[in-house]
């Protein structure tokens, strides 16, 4: 009675705290926690992306940018990104017909939109990952690598890079089928993502404490590391593997101990489970944080799983043990 007692003390002064306790056994287990394997974007950061910078290519204005941008998103996904890019509504795009749509997925990285014009063509518009982006694109190796030193340059400075690209067929040339060669280059959009308030005195009170904070994110890793230094995580030289290195890692054949890592950057949500069951194969007791479908067996494997109340789907808040009412990673420490 005095333990059941004790456990429902500890869910009140939690939810006091913005943290829901759906699972009161998770309460006897926070206090050995050892890893936070934390999300970046809405957690770290305060989720409000804004657009910052236009990087158009030659013959591109901005204007034209930004319109490619919006063909290729949609306000219904729901993606803080797409909203940011449709907050500028472009009068022209409402004689553009939508026939087909190919969404963003872990493994394309990309959104490809097909239209209908005016003039009867059809248009493809396409945003998402620098690399994937100008790999479609017919480029001259140099320029190739002049962009992406760009988007290096962007991405040291904590903004989030995206490029985009589009190409025209007439009807009969159309496959109907999403192009995977033949685009244009139409340049970069650079975003901008607050960190949160807090955040970094969370994150040193987390390491006081004995515990390890370690960030997962889609973004570029210079991005990543930008955002690590301004919270704190790894101090001034964060150790970042990408999503591809961290399979040698968890398996022993890098150079970088599992343990060390500060940054899993163009992470996938597939892999957040590998790590987590890695982590705690190593004696270590894990939280990981999760918003989507995708992070669910993350979330349920982890000793405590922790989603996100305000942008999380409502099957990740089912399996989690924990939901944050304010998405904040302060509510986390």
């Amino acid at each position: 009675i005095v333990f059941t007692f004790f456990l429902g003390v500890g869910i009140f002064r939690l939810a006091r705290r913005q943290a829901l306790v759906r699972r009161a056994v998770a309460v006897e287990s926070i206090g050995r926690v050892s890893f936070i394997c934390s999300d970046k974007t809405g957690t770290l950061t305060e989720g409000r992306i804004r657009m910052a910078h236009d990087v158009p290519a030659a013959g591109v204005d901005a204007e034209q940018l930004r319109k490619i941008a919006a063909l290729a998103s949609r306000r219904e996904s729901g993606d803080a990104l797409d909203e940011a890019i449709l907050d500028a509504p472009i009068p022209e795009l409402t004689t553009f017909r939508r026939i087909a749509t190919y969404p963003f997925t872990e493994d394309r990285r990309c959104e490809t939109a097909a239209f209908t014009t005016p003039a009867d063509t059809i248009v493809i518009a396409s945003k998402g990952a620098p690399e994937t982006v100008l790999r479609r694109c017919g480029l001259a190796e140099v320029e190739r690598t002049t962009w992406r030193e760009r988007v290096r340059d962007l991405a040291e400075t904590g903004h989030k890079v995206i490029a985009c690209a589009w190409c025209e067929f007439s009807k009969r040339a159309w496959s109907g089928s999403e192009p995977e060669t033949g685009y244009r280059f139409a340049g970069l959009l650079a975003c901008e993502d607050p960190v949160r308030e807090g955040a970094r005195e969370a994150v040193e009170q987390a390491r006081d404490a004995g515990i390890r904070v370690l960030m997962i994110t889609g973004d570029h890793p210079a991005t990543a590391i930008a955002v690590a230094r301004e919270v704190g995580i790894g101090d001034s030289l964060p150790t970042v593997v990408d999503g591809e290195q961290l399979e040698e890692v968890i398996a022993g054949r890098s150079n970088v101990r599992l343990q060390d890592m500060d940054i899993v950057a163009r992470a996938i949500p597939a892999q957040k489970l590998s790590l987590v069951r890695a982590l705690q194969a190593r004696g270590e007791v894990v939280a990981v944080t999760g918003d989507g479908v995708n992070d669910v067996p993350a979330l349920q494997a982890a000793d405590i799983g922790v989603a996100m109340g305000e942008r999380g789907t409502r099957s990740a808040r089912e399996v989690a043990a924990i939901v944050l009412l304010d998405d904040n990673f302060r509510t986390i420490v």
